[in-house]
């Protein structure tokens, strides 16, 4: 749902044509990840019924891992057809900025694709060197979501609900837990 919500919030607050999701392959460092088609077909169920949801499968069935800038190229080039081109923007959660600010080659992608930071939990930036250029850099590239409240909707946190059987708890759309259920993933048993 957190997904979702973010890209009904892109369409409809801040105008955007349309919001792509790009499930990341099987070769994404994180644990326990249901397999590719499994994850392409939830995602699909959950952007069904909005036109302007599309979601692209760039990633998926891939020898290695995907670097973003490599995926961004291909979305860029694929939307840039329309008369004005396109701009392209990345959706990363604000727990993603003491990465972003070690990304040496981001000064190369300027101008290329911004980053929309979405506030989830609050970054711990104590850790993170503070490179006067690299902060002024991300900052020239990103754009703050405005949220009343931190978005506390994370796919860990629905694999835990999931494994644990808090079911009723779980922010996913109606028909998606019984298809996590029914293809026995992150831990339920397989009807």
């Amino acid at each position: 749902m957190g997904h979702v919500g973010i890209g009904r919030r892109l369409l409809d607050q801040y105008a955007f044509d349309r919001v792509v999701y790009v499930p990341g392959s099987g070769h994404y460092p994180k644990p326990d990840l249901a397999p590719e088609p499994d994850r392409l077909a939830l995602l699909q169920m959950s952007t069904a019924g909005e036109p302007r949801f599309e979601v692209c499968d760039y990633e998926l069935g891939k020898d290695d891992w995907t670097e973003p800038f490599e995926t961004l190229l291909h979305l860029k080039s694929h939307y840039e057809q329309g008369p004005a081109g396109a701009r392209i923007f990345t959706v990363r959660g604000d727990d993603w900025l003491p990465q972003m600010m070690t990304w040496t080659e981001l000064a190369d992608h300027e101008g290329v694709y911004e980053f929309i930071i979405v506030p989830r939990v609050g970054p711990d930036l104590q850790s993170v060197s503070t490179n006067r250029e690299q902060m002024d850099l991300v900052s020239r590239m990103s754009h703050v979501m405005e949220s009343p409240e931190p978005f506390d909707v994370s796919s860990a946190r629905v694999r835990d609900l999931v494994m644990r059987g808090a079911t009723d708890e779980l922010p996913v759309p109606g028909g998606v837990f019984e298809q996590i259920r029914r293809w026995g993933l992150y831990g339920t048993s397989a009807r």
